[in-house]
């Protein structure tokens, strides 16, 4: 991996957390240095800062883009998002049950990212939506799987029937929809990625989530048997995430769940993570930590 930034405090606390976690590390000080890196070294992932002298990060981007599809990842203080996803050259598209947090989404993040409000538990909103989108884009390269919701604490014989129906509809029936769809047009080229959120409760269990226990062990086995069905050039990874605080955690965990890794420490691990997830990691289950 490749850190990129001017700020020599910065370069050694990115070194030190992502050797941490398992990654070689070189860093460059500014842009011109972070392309003859590049050529010398070729690395898996760019982390790369915007604001730095001789050559701005959008610069670095752009060369790099002339002749490498290599993953970058961008840092910036600025305050517009546009800013943020000058020169990526990527697309993101995605869905959430919610309007609101779509509209709330689409307000951040303009075109080219694409954002529509889906209920993936719906297979023929899936099926609508899918096609929209693989008629004005290309496959994904890239497709995760991370919607999911847990069940409120209680014995099994407790939570009633349609609670269980709706998670296994939802965090099972939804990720099958989202394969079905979309699967098909990366198989026949070939390529992609796809990445199926699983947990530590897919792989372990505990008193009182019976339902989300089920799912996520149901998510392990369904990814690692498609795995065996993709061709070569592709890959399908159950990923736990590790312990977040998120909402669906603090209903599990109570005020407890604050002591957990916030989303925003979190995002800086699981981003380079996905991105530098490859074809050799087919059907292996992985976790982010």
């Amino acid at each position: 991996m490749l850190v990129v930034d001017d700020e020599a405090s910065i370069r050694r606390i990115l070194q030190t957390r992502l050797e941490m976690i398992g990654y070689s590390v070189v860093t460059a000080s500014d842009g011109e240095e972070a392309l003859s890196a590049f050529r010398l070294l070729t690395p898996d992932l760019i982390v790369l800062d915007v604001m730095m002298p001789k050559l701005d990060g959008y610069g670095v981007c752009q060369e790099l883009r002339k002749q490498s599809d290599v993953p970058i990842i961008m840092l910036t203080a600025l305050a517009d998002v546009a800013d943020r996803i000058t020169g990526l050259e990527l697309t993101v598209i995605g869905c959430a049950r919610s309007s609101d947090a779509i509209d709330k989404i689409r307000q951040k993040f303009s075109a080219p990212n694409d954002f529509t409000s889906v209920d993936v538990a719906n297979e023929q909103l899936v099926e609508k939506w899918a096609e929209h989108i693989l008629n004005k884009y290309e496959p994904p390269d890239i497709v995760i799987n991370n919607a999911a919701i847990t069940n409120y604490p209680a014995p099994l014989w407790e939570i009633p029937s349609e609670e269980f129906s709706v998670l296994i509809d939802i965090n099972i029936k939804g990720v099958a929809n989202i394969i079905r769809h979309f699967v098909p047009a990366m198989v026949k080229n070939k390529r992609g990625i796809i990445v199926n959120f699983s947990s530590g409760w897919g792989r372990s269990t505990s008193a009182q989530v019976a339902p989300y226990c089920a799912s996520k062990w149901a998510i392990e086995g369904l990814t690692r048997s498609l795995a065996q069905e993709l061709p070569t050039g592709m890959a399908a990874i159950p990923l736990n995430p590790g312990i977040i605080h998120t909402d669906m955690l603090s209903i599990s965990f109570g005020e407890e769940a604050a002591n957990y890794t916030p989303v925003s420490d979190w995002v800086l691990k699981a981003v380079p993570f996905i991105l530098n997830l490859k074809p050799k990691d087919n059907g292996i289950p992985l976790t982010i930590s």
